[in-house]
């Protein structure tokens, strides 16, 4: 257990290609988000969720805070969740990322680096939704985000990514550990995604 580690969900995303909310979506008796929530805190002692949405997520029983600003996908809810952090580090983990493991997540933790935020690369994609961010970044994205609205910083696709590049970041090649399976980082978006989760995990069941 990382008590200098604040475990914060992502659950603000709008599931248009789902056509509903995904992490309200079922694996066995729970739902998406609470197996997220269950994974995490194996890991670390507090929680929160961050949705624009929080009267959907009361039953989960941890605290639930809205984006500050509205409009701007993950990285509003990277900065949400490190505003409301009482630690220096935080993984963030997005609802929608159902075979991550435990053991991944303590591996990414303890990775040893003196930068900001400490992400893995995989299948060709650096996974920014599951990764490891310091609140010392606060005052970076808040100045972001306040030059999105402004117009003053150009809006390219995922904010996120943008913001990501030009920041110095720590990134492990997870294809070369130990812990590492190709679904790993799988990202369930569609509802084909989901009936592949589905499928998967009954046969892995089944094993």
């Amino acid at each position: 257990m990382y008590t200098d580690v604040t475990g914060i969900i992502l659950a603000g995303g709008k599931s248009t290609r789902m056509g509903t909310n995904k992490a309200l979506l079922k694996i066995g008796e729970e739902y998406i988000i609470q197996r997220a929530t269950r994974l995490l805190a194996e890991v670390c002692p507090r929680i929160i969720v961050i949705t624009n949405t929080p009267e959907e997520y009361n039953f989960l029983q941890v605290p639930l805070f809205k984006d500050e600003f509205t409009g701007f996908g993950p990285l509003a809810g990277l900065h949400s969740g490190l505003l409301h952090s009482a630690t220096g580090r935080n993984f963030i983990l997005s609802c929608d990322i159902p075979f991550l493991t435990k053991t991944a997540i303590e591996c990414i933790i303890n990775y040893r680096t003196n930068k900001s935020v400490t992400l893995c690369k995989a299948e060709g994609f650096l996974q920014s939704m599951a990764g490891v961010y310091n609140t010392n970044l606060l005052e970076s994205v808040s100045d972001e985000l306040n030059g999105l609205l402004a117009g003053t910083v150009e809006k390219k696709g995922c904010t996120l990514h943008s913001f990501l590049k030009k920041i110095d970041i720590e990134i492990i090649d997870a294809e070369i550990q130990s812990w590492y399976s190709t679904d790993l980082f799988f990202n369930m978006n569609k509802s084909t995604d989901y009936d592949r989760v589905l499928q998967q995990l009954s046969e892995n069941r089944a094993q």
